[in-house]
């Protein structure tokens, strides 16, 4: 299992660190800027770097407007080279339901992840294609504002896929840059009922990292 930590978060910035059996392979920098939502991340794992901005542009070729919609598009490179891209997906399904999930394209493959929430716990299974390579945990219970996320991936590939998931995530759903960080608590009981998400969880995908 790999572990993403937080370990430090002021008013526009935040640091993790990746952990593999309790030791440091890898670690994270959030940056944010004043009057923005958006946020950039340095990424340092696996001997390699990934750099993340916001993009001005929605890559929408492979997608029909009526029946999708796509949001908050990062590009990224891998060491100082255009690696690939990571945005939201809005897909209306039917007239009265709407499927959200990421997609990221990265060298020459699509990668998706699909997020169903249990209670206080959120699975978000990572796919290629139709195979899920990894899956991602994450705690609703945040105390003090650090997050943590535990990944499980068999090979350094799919975690670094996991890991670009995860960050895109983070800044996207959690980085609030310009707010102080405070003592507090917070409980988020949620349970996903959308059948096509739900197919998406396969939870014996864990038994070969127990």
């Amino acid at each position: 299992m790999i572990r993403i930590q937080q370990t430090k978060r002021d008013l526009y910035a935040a640091d993790f660190e990746i952990l593999q059996d309790h030791f440091q392979i890898g670690t994270i920098h959030v940056q944010g800027k004043l009057g923005s939502m958006d946020a950039s991340a340095h990424i340092s794992v696996f001997d390699k770097t990934f750099d993340i901005h916001c993009s001005e542009r929605i890559a929408k070729e492979r997608f029909p407007k009526k029946k999708y919609q796509l949001f908050r598009e990062y590009t990224f490179q891998q060491n100082d080279v255009f690696a690939g891209r990571i945005f939201q997906v809005d897909w209306k399904r039917t007239w009265l339901s709407i499927t959200s999930y990421l997609e990221m394209h990265y060298e020459n493959g699509y990668y998706f992840a699909y997020s169903i929430a249990d209670k206080n716990v959120v699975n978000t299974c990572v796919y290629s294609d139709d195979q899920q390579i990894a899956q991602i945990k994450k705690s609703t219970t945040i105390k003090n504002d650090p997050h943590h996320f535990d990944i499980y991936a068999r090979v350094p590939h799919t975690a670094i896929c996991a890991i670009l998931f995860c960050v895109y995530g983070y800044i996207i759903s959690c980085f609030r840059p310009g707010i102080s960080v405070s003592t507090s608590y917070q409980k988020v009981f949620r349970v996903t009922k959308d059948p096509f998400l739900l197919s998406k969880y396969h939870p014996e995908f864990l038994s070969d990292f127990s």
